[in-house]
């Protein structure tokens, strides 16, 4: 349940209003068009409409905090930092903006990033007319970034966040401090320049769209599935929604669900009328299973290879193997495959009974089927573009080439990052205490990389440069570090003992 921002809360959430209101200020529309956030597919894009939305944030912010309607809810789940109460139906209007305790703590993390955070929810509470035009379609560090058109861009809450974390880099001169950095976001990109070489990159693109969509839906669903009503309130309810369209759509879910025989249908019991308890516990399992297939996707590491004719997902390493047999199927085609690896790589678990596990991809189509009425009116043109799409075939070797060109994405996003967290450690230098608390356990997420580094560097051969990067950059965190730590000083000579046999002249 939500409640009110306690004093030191509030206190901090001005600091916030003051940190987005600076950065702001400098969104000119000329700073905007130079950051190209809205750059994709199609027409070169116009940034008036984008402006004028992103001008408006602050005094968004403001309304709502002058209203009450911005509230805590230590129940949001660990991956959502803030999330936008709307009501449904007709003239929907914003019920709250509901923070992580975190998001409002004293000290903890970057001001910042925080900002970035709140920047995001606050673009779904921007009200045009009686419409909250700005929804999520794409991630950040998600496989469809780049690949949606600038009238769906202007319009996804991820760009407002990605426009205000490079305004943020170049008014402090941090280039990359605040971007989404990442083995996806690096692998996406090197797919993103082999378009018309490999279909690889749209599919992941057009798998993580429909994936993002069903996950979406299935929470709007489980909202409807679990509210009882009275049985007299109840006879009037269901007309009502029926001609309502977002509400007709979700007791379509509803029904398909019981089509497929996963769940039963809504009883009238002594007083009150809804799902029993079992097919309740059902339509949240599915949720939570949505969330993990979405997850899985996120997490995925795709590997072009030469042998097999089906794709295979490997849920402990996140490994996708793509083979070169299906490297001419066209975009959907590819990116139905990948979801069928995603499903068969995944177990259900909880108590979804077998009906679901043996229809998993029949609901994923429901719900998306079903969508939220404006998401799936601006999609439909997107997907339409990729069944369009002309087949891109490579030939066995290129194919060979691409498995490379995502091992080396692999290489240069951990040098980059490492490159950016040696700047970042310099700063804290001379910065506050409380943000050099990280330093004690960087070498452990160091680590991970250098487990990933080592393996790739194994399979490819001339990578001697992105090493030698990391091993400068690891210098420079490691005297930081063990300045304020120097316990761990044993821990950064074993990662430069690991990292030493790849660098120039030593293989």
């Amino acid at each position: 349940m939500s409640r009110e921002l306690s004093f030191a809360e509030h206190q901090v959430l001005a600091q916030l209003e003051g940190e987005i209101d600076v950065i702001l200020a400098r969104g000119t529309k000329g700073e905007l068009e130079s950051t190209t956030v809205l750059s994709g597919p199609g027409a070169l894009p116009d940034y008036t409409v984008f402006h004028a939305r992103f001008q408006r944030l602050g005094a968004r912010l403001d309304e709502l905090v002058k209203a009450g309607l911005v509230r805590v809810n230590e129940g949001l789940p660990a991956a959502m930092g803030a999330n936008t109460v709307i009501t449904r139906g007709a003239n929907p209007v914003v019920q709250r903006l509901e923070l992580r305790p975190s998001l409002v703590a004293e000290g903890g993390s970057s001001l910042t990033t925080r900002a970035i955070t709140l920047v995001h929810e606050l673009s779904h509470a921007l009200v045009e007319g009686s419409v909250h035009p700005v929804k999520d379609y794409a991630y950040r560090d998600g496989w469809a970034w780049g690949y949606l058109p600038a009238t769906l861009v202007q319009s996804n809450a991820d760009t407002f966040a990605e426009a205000f974390a490079l305004l943020a880099e170049r008014s402090r001169g941090r280039w990359a401090r605040y971007q989404k950095l990442g083995r996806v976001p690096s692998q996406r990109w090197a797919l993103w320049n082999l378009r018309g070489v490999s279909d690889l990159g749209p599919a992941l693109a057009h798998a993580d769209i429909l994936l993002n969509r069903a996950w979406l839906r299935s929470n709007d669903s489980m909202g409807v599935a679990l509210a009882d009503f009275s049985n007299s309130t109840w006879a009037t309810t269901e007309p009502a929604w029926r001609a309502e369209p977002d509400y007709a759509s979700l007791l379509k879910i509803e029904a398909g669900l019981q089509g497929l025989g996963i769940i039963g249908a809504r009883t009238a019991g002594v007083l009150r009328t809804g799902l029993s308890g079992t097919d309740k516990d059902t339509v949240t399992a599915i949720h939570t299973y949505l969330t993990g297939l979405k997850n899985a996707l996120a997490e995925a590491e795709p590997v072009p290879v030469a042998e097999g004719r089906t794709v295979v997902h490997h849920p402990a390493t996140g490994r996708l193997e793509i083979p070169y047999a299906v490297a001419g199927v066209g975009v959907v085609a590819l990116a139905d495959l990948v979801i069928g690896a995603l499903i068969a790589g995944s177990a259900v678990g909880g108590p979804a009974p077998k009906a679901f596990t043996d229809n998993r991809r029949p609901v994923i189509d429901l719900l998306v089927a079903n969508d939220r009425l404006v998401e799936r009116a601006a999609l439909g043109p997107v997907r339409a573009a990729f069944a369009a799409a002309p087949v891109s075939a490579a030939s066995p070797a290129r194919w060979a080439e691409l498995a490379s060109d995502l091992l080396i994405a692999t290489l240069t996003d951990i040098s980059g990052r490492w490159i950016e967290m040696a700047t970042h450690a310099v700063d804290l230098l001379g910065g506050p205490a409380a943000e050099r608390a990280g330093l004690e356990t960087l070498d452990e997420y160091l680590a991970r990389d250098v487990e990933t580094a080592v393996a790739v560097g194994k399979q490819l051969p001339g990578s001697e440069q992105e090493f030698r990067k990391m091993l400068l950059a690891l210098a420079d965190i490691g005297v930081v570090a063990t300045k304020f730590f120097p316990a761990r000083a044993p821990q950064y000579t074993e990662l430069r003992k690991r990292l030493e046999p790849f660098r120039p002249g030593a293989r």
